[in-house]
């Protein structure tokens, strides 16, 4: 994915970097790396992780027909079809990240710039809309409501709830039931 994004492929494995400085003291720490045994691979994985991001930044941009904002685009709707689906059990925005291939910080700021929300705000909506179309069923209690969108604990699903709609479920529920 990463090498994708770097423009970087089987059938196109070479590329121009016209200031090689930009990526040579990061190859220098990976081979000094190499030669201490504590901790060695984590290092190595943050530096090759360094080293994508710089290759990235220097060819992913500079080939043509690669965009960024269909590629964010893509991640965010893949982010929301992993909620529509999964929101009903214990998931968690790591778990979405996982899923999709994005680390955890750079879901957050790629959602948010393409939906005005963070990640959590969006799975919390998703989840107390979804329980407002529960509550017309009277024979379904706020308890089983609140584990059908993903709440193990009934409190903490009325703190959300009263949060997002301004009133506690059972209000809610009087009002619009």
């Amino acid at each position: 994915m990463y090498l994708k994004q770097a423009a970087l492929s089987a059938e196109a494995p070479v590329f121009r970097c016209m200031d090689p400085s930009q990526l040579e003291g990061i190859f220098d720490q990976m081979i000094s790396k190499t030669e201490e045994k504590t901790v060695r691979e984590l290092r190595l994985v943050g530096l090759l992780n360094i080293l994508l991001s710089k290759l990235i930044e220097i060819n992913g941009a500079c080939r043509p027909g690669l965009n960024t904002e269909n590629i964010s685009e893509s991640y965010i709707t893949k982010a929301i079809r992993y909620m529509h689906t999964n929101y009903s059990r214990q998931i968690s925005i790591s778990d979405i990240a996982r899923d999709i291939g994005l680390n955890i910080s750079y879901l957050g700021i790629i959602f948010k710039k393409y939906t005005g929300c963070t990640p959590q705000e969006y799975l919390i909506r998703l989840r107390i809309a979804k329980a407002c179309s529960l509550m017309a069923n009277p024979s379904l209690s706020i308890r089983n409501i609140s584990h059908s969108v993903g709440y193990d604990d009934v409190f903490h699903f009325s703190k959300m709830f009263k949060k997002v709609k301004g009133l506690c479920p059972r209000e809610y529920r009087k009002i619009n039931g």
